[in-house]
């Protein structure tokens, strides 16, 4: 079997690579890992290809991304968010904390300490340091901007009648129906955990392969797959024909892969400067604007960072992270700020429709349909007009049904 016949690689699902479905596209949207196999293959079926280093690419496990332990990720980010002095208090608790990732004091807690505390609270995840299950969920909702809701509410004064689940008992105190109460408190509250230390599990090892390491000089595309050498006998016969021409295809479309990836991550840091070297959040960056600087088809361009994954600084990001798809030349991240802020400022008497919001996004040079402001606001947890309408009458204690 040769390099242009059906070539199988067993890796998430069936990865076929042959011609006929067109092997310069399958190179470009490999992922690192995925292209090692199938080089892996063609170098024991072609007797032309050889590894210049001698033996075969299998050293990807030495590239395999480290995944941080509990204590490992929130000590990275008490590192970055809290100051000298607070930072031994801060460990102080992160290494008292139990199974849960709940903290259980001994005695009295100092100013001091509950000021970290507090602080720990809203590291990631968040929660962590919680004294009690109801500190730990209403420290959730607080996170999530849902302390006017009211699933809050019941956590907030009635949390023991909602761990046992007396929704007849807190309907009746609330003066709104069981039913109504019930679907609410679990749209809100289904969604959170309980446990901050379980999303850590000590067995679990997820393997994420860098395709491009960046450093502030230099781009290295493919830094763990050795190069291939192309060795032809002095005499070509019909079937060394095949083989070697096969052998310069597959050369030369690792080399376009290469080049592709490094002008792409080249453009990238170009655009990204903030975000790379100043601690910046991302700038706004379209596909179709990535691809038409560099006369590249978009198709052609989405191929090459699909699957793609970029080291830089000891984090790992997916290629595709640095691009986000624009709504009428305002960013996803603007849009979503936007709607937050139009519902935070609306009259609490008469709350906003969807039609509503987009009148007024569209007055700030963002022009979105209803029904797209929709699924911003349920992306963002923002309660309907009706809902919201309904929650400030229950503060009211006005009857609800």
């Amino acid at each position: 079997m040769g390099f242009h016949q059906d070539l199988w690689l067993q890796t998430k699902g069936s990865f076929c690579f042959n011609q006929t479905m067109g092997q310069m596209h399958q190179v470009l949207e490999s992922s690192s890992e995925e292209l090692l196999g199938v080089l892996d293959r063609a170098v024991l079926e072609n007797p032309f290809l050889y590894w210049k280093r001698g033996k075969s690419a299998r050293f990807i496990d030495k590239m395999a991304w480290h995944v941080p332990s509990f204590y490992e990720h929130l000590a990275a980010q008490i590192e970055e968010e809290f100051s000298l002095e607070e930072r031994a208090l801060a460990l102080e608790i992160l290494y008292d904390l139990d199974e849960r990732g709940y903290y259980k004091p001994a005695g009295s807690l100092t100013p001091q300490v509950k000021k970290v505390r507090q602080k720990l609270l809203l590291l990631d995840p968040v929660g962590t340091g919680s004294i009690s299950l109801q500190e730990c969920l209403l420290t959730q909702l607080r996170h999530r901007r849902k302390t006017g809701t009211l699933s809050y509410y019941v956590l907030s004064h009635h949390f023991q009648d909602f761990l046992h689940q007396r929704f007849a008992l807190l309907s009746r105190k609330l003066h709104c129906s069981s039913i109504f109460l019930e679907k609410e408190i679990k749209k809100n509250v289904q969604g959170l955990y309980t446990r901050p230390r379980s999303f850590f599990d000590p067995t679990r090892r997820v393997v994420i392969v860098p395709d491009i390491l960046v450093h502030k000089q230099s781009i290295q595309v493919d830094p763990h797959i050795p190069s291939l050498w192309v060795s032809l006998p002095e005499k070509i016969d019909r079937l060394s024909r095949a083989w070697s021409k096969e052998a310069a295809y597959l050369e030369s479309y690792l080399h376009k892969r290469s080049t592709l990836l490094t002008e792409v991550m080249g453009y990238i840091l170009a655009r990204q400067k903030g975000f790379f070297f100043h601690d910046l959040p991302l700038a706004s960056l379209e596909v179709k604007e990535a691809a038409a600087s560099l006369q590249i088809h978009p198709a052609t361009f989405r191929r090459v960072i699909g699957r793609k994954y970029v080291s830089f600084d000891g984090e790992v990001f997916p290629m595709s992270y640095f691009f986000s798809r624009e709504t009428k030349g305002v960013s996803q991240k603007k849009v979503a700020h936007l709607i937050g802020q139009i519902v935070t400022q609306e009259p609490k008497e008469k709350p906003l429709s969807d039609e509503e919001i987009s009148e007024r996004l569209a007055k700030k040079g963002c022009y979105l349909s209803r029904r797209t402001v929709a699924k911003y606001r349920a992306r963002l947890g923002i309660p309907k007009q009706i809902q919201r309408r309904r929650e400030k009458a229950i503060e009211k204690g006005e009857q609800i049904y």
